[in-house]
């Protein structure tokens, strides 16, 4: 089963990939950050059984980028063009083993200089296979000084 950690690992690794001259961090943007950086997060994240076979996750994808220059509008609105043509322009994105998920719908705004991303991801994950005994190997007593009565 894929972990969260696991997500945000695949996700920042996508990010470094496509934007290499740019900061990605995963920390708290309580504890700081670098001008021309970009925060990743989770948040809203939900998981649910599905018949007893399949793990249904639901979570939202924060990014936040600090420009380099405070409110350089032309700086974020390239960052922005940059992300959309990362996860809406390919949508897909595979995690692990064939197990691929879809960005739903990015959103993005401006607040206080900085550009706020987001979006959707929904991951349908069947559980491992548990390993149990064959019913023709199962034995049964007791059966037959109830059989031929």
């Amino acid at each position: 089963m894929i972990s969260s950690k696991d997500i945000l690992a695949i996700l920042v690794a996508k990010l470094r990939k496509e934007l290499k001259n740019t900061y990605i961090e995963c920390r708290d943007v309580k504890e700081g950050y670098r001008r021309g950086s970009i925060h990743i997060y989770f948040e809203n994240l939900k998981a649910s059984d599905y018949m007893k076979k399949f793990r249904e996750t639901t979570l939202n994808v924060r990014i936040i980028y600090h420009p380099k220059k405070d409110e350089d509008i032309d700086e974020i609105l390239t960052m922005q063009e940059k992300l959309i043509q990362i996860f809406s322009d390919n949508p897909k994105i595979e995690l692990l083993d064939g197990l691929v998920t879809e960005v739903l719908e990015v959103d993005s705004t401006e607040s206080d200089g900085d550009l706020l991303f987001n979006f959707d991801l929904y991951i349908f994950e069947e559980y491992p296979e548990k390993v149990s005994e064959m019913m023709g190997n199962l034995k049964i007593g007791g059966i037959k000084e109830y059989v031929n009565n």
